[in-house]
């Protein structure tokens, strides 16, 4: 899971539980990380990787829940890119205004 504050829960990383291949071991690479964000975090709807919140999936509670969860990171994420095209940190600047022109 991705959090607000910065926070990433992954068994990869050994930021959350896991057994064998899903913990970080010393054949693991950078690659394995990405592709595990990517599969298992970035989702259609990622408000059900939360513990405890799959019980919620298929009812209309859940559907609602998961469309307010996904409403709020497209907001956060406006935000954001907002506030980083208006005040761009200083080694990644000329990056960021080629990459909004294009």
């Amino acid at each position: 899971n991705l959090y607000e504050d910065g926070k990433v829960c992954v068994s990869l990383l050994g930021t959350w539980s896991g057994r064998g291949v899903e913990v970080w071991g010393k054949d693991s690479s950078l690659l394995q990380v990405i592709v595990s964000l990517q599969g298992l975090i970035l989702n259609a709807e990622p408000y059900f990787n939360e513990a405890g919140y799959e019980k919620q999936k298929g009812t209309q509670q859940g559907k609602e829940n998961s469309r307010m969860y996904n409403e709020m990171v497209l907001l956060k994420l406006v935000q954001s890119m907002t506030k980083m095209v208006l005040n761009p940190p200083e080694p990644f600047r000329s990056e960021i205004a080629e990459h909004m022109r294009a």
